[in-house]
């Protein structure tokens, strides 16, 4: 299932936009950036993309396109986009394609001083900003350094002081607009770390089932502070029904809790919130907040066939959900030295087989000598999409929305509620 159905759109021919950025990034061949339309009937309208990595086709709703990246270390790599609509103008960012992720912009976007008071007994500082963090040798004057990929017009400062056996307490400065050369006092008092739980409730039934190919489950809770490239605390433990988990952390304005629960299989699911930092309680349902599962009870998969071109991908489960992607890479050849990457963005979860690419890039075209190497599959809801027409318009950026990263080098998003359900 997906999200709500989107405004009627006529059955007619109209215009899809697509420009491949970064192409540059994932080392393609920009003079041979093939960009492939399959309308529903097949008819196949094959481009090179513009110097500015644009192509155009008039389609019906329902078609496909797809971008082919040749990259000059022989490893080629197609990312797919389905069902498509007249009036979409699709970015697909070369940032991503080689390995499903990207790094934020490091371009320097200048400097914020932060001074706060000294922390009775404590021998050491860490200063966590929107860019990470920063310890500084005693001074409690302190210059951040401001990278253009993780500035925000305001942003929570913390400070956590410690001593040799560990952290101690914290203060902040929450909400600073963030000015070039600007600086803030810390007017916070100094408080102790405190006690965080998180109830879980609805935990799935094969949880609990010993005979279940998936028992056992564990469930990881981790909270940052102020967000996702802040103080860490993290806990775990296995899970049959409803539990607590508790974690020590600051209490400080702003907060992300991120439960992560597994299987003994290759599924999981992970669930993201930004909270209210001073709230000592946390609850999830899994029952209600639960996606689809993706390969429940089988031990490879998602299930990669060359001779049919085609990712099996099992699905168990109902629920709302934002975008699905399923990814394959696999080799050819005589020591299988060959690569090839192809990644698949679409409505809904389930069994993919990947379209029959036109001559020129043929060569994609997966084949029966072709060996598996790693295959993914994920599904993605945010609070910050609103559904699969506005999930394709840049469907990498918002799958990592689901899956985006705790290193300060990855960019930032904007969701508030987000919910992934993944196998790999």
């Amino acid at each position: 299932m997906i999200d709500a159905p989107p405004p009627d759109v006529p059955n007619v021919r109209g215009t899809v936009k697509v420009i491949v950025t970064n192409a540059s990034v994932a080392q393609c061949n920009v003079a041979q950036l093939h960009v492939v339309f399959i309308d529903v009937d097949q008819t196949t309208t094959d481009l090179i993309a513009d110097a500015s990595g644009k192509a155009q086709a008039d389609v019906f709703p329902g078609a496909s396109v797809t971008a082919v990246c040749e990259r000059s270390t022989g490893t080629d790599i197609a990312v797919t986009v389905q069902d498509v609509e007249p009036g979409d103008d699709i970015t697909l960012d070369g940032s991503y394609f080689f390995t499903g992720t990207r790094t934020a912009d490091t371009t320097a976007a200048g400097t914020f001083k932060i001074s706060f008071s000294p922390a009775p007994g404590a021998t050491n500082y860490t200063i966590y900003d929107p860019c990470g963090n920063v310890v500084p040798s005693g001074n409690t004057n302190v210059s951040l350094a401001m990278k253009a990929g993780c500035l925000q017009q305001t942003m929570d400062l913390v400070v956590v002081a410690g001593t040799s056996s560990g952290p101690t307490q914290w203060t902040e400065a929450a909400n600073v607009p963030f000015t070039n050369n600007g600086s803030v006092t810390v007017t916070d008092t100094w408080h102790p770390f405190a006690q965080v739980t998180a109830n879980y409730t609805g935990v799935p039934a094969f949880c609990a089932a010993t005979a279940d190919p998936d028992y056992p489950c564990n469930a990881q809770l981790a909270r940052y502070v102020p967000e996702l490239h802040g103080n860490r605390a993290m806990t775990s433990a296995g899970v049959t029904g409803a539990g607590s988990l508790m974690v020590t952390s600051p209490t400080s304005s702003s907060a992300i809790m991120q439960t992560q629960l597994t299987t003994n299989g290759p599924e999981y699911q992970i669930l993201t919130d930004v909270v209210d930092g001073s709230q000592a309680t946390y609850a999830v349902d899994f029952a209600t907040e639960a996606l689809p599962w993706m390969c429940r009870d089988t031990a490879q998969c998602p299930m990669f066939s060359g001779s049919a071109a085609k990712l099996t991908i099992p699905v168990t489960g109902t629920g709302t959900y934002d975008l699905f992607e399923t990814d394959a890479t696999y080799s050819r050849g005589p020591q299988f030295t060959q690569i090839f990457i192809w990644r698949v963005f679409g409505p809904t979860a389930g069994d993919v087989t990947f379209p029959t690419l036109p001559a020129s890039v043929s060569v994609m075209n997966p084949q029966g000598v072709d060996r598996q190497s790693v295959t993914h599959s994920r599904i993605c809801e945010s609070d910050v999409l609103n559904g699969w027409r506005d999930a394709r318009q840049n469907p990498f950026d918002s799958l990592a929305t689901c899956t985006q990263s705790t290193n300060p080098t990855a960019p930032r998003y904007g969701g508030t509620h987000d919910r992934l359900s993944a196998s790999q």
